[in-house]
């Protein structure tokens, strides 16, 4: 019998706010991702018109735009994921690495992401995405629900999603 392969976990330094200069980089990681786990889903036109709206050039082009973009690096600073969150309540991109799925990226980011959001909007009820199919999974393990049957807009498919923030561990904070 052989044995299951074992991941390396990584634990996130920090999360932290992205800088303007790292939009390229930020921008790869998307990509990188997006093509591994997404890109079959949709047909040509969704994966155009998701790489212009990933392309390093329209993330530079909404910095500073009512949006924020949280990074996680591990020990060495290596990119390990990025949300980025418009008007303090629509995730707009949410990536990570695809050789550290499951290992507590994700969740890191998304927890930093709603504090920061709550600092910026205490009285916000509820963060929003359109997820992607494959992302729905994990976006329920968040805690988010369904706000609409899966829908396709410009050859992008996505389900609306919605977390009430009552329901976010810390609600009450």
């Amino acid at each position: 019998m052989k044995d299951a392969p074992t991941r390396r976990r990584h634990t996130p330094l920090a999360c932290r706010l992205a800088t303007l200069a790292e939009m390229p980089a930020i921008s790869a990681l998307a990509i990188r991702s997006f093509q591994q786990s997404i890109a079959p889903l949709y047909d040509a036109l969704g994966v155009a018109n998701f790489l212009a709206y990933a392309s390093s050039a329209a993330m530079e082009g909404r910095w500073g735009h009512d949006q924020f973009v949280l990074v996680s690096e591990d020990a060495g600073r290596a990119l390990l994921g990025m949300i980025e969150v418009r008007a303090n309540r629509h995730i707009s991109m949410f990536f990570v690495d695809p050789d550290h799925f499951r290992q507590g990226v994700g969740r890191t980011l998304l927890t930093q992401a709603i504090a920061l959001i709550r600092q910026r909007n205490p009285t916000l009820e509820a963060l929003t995405v359109n997820a992607s199919p494959n992302a729905v999974g994990a976006y329920r393990r968040f805690g988010f629900h369904y706000a609409a049957p899966m829908q396709q807009t410009d050859g992008i498919l996505y389900r609306p999603m919605v977390l009430y923030l009552t329901d976010w561990p810390g609600a009450s904070a």
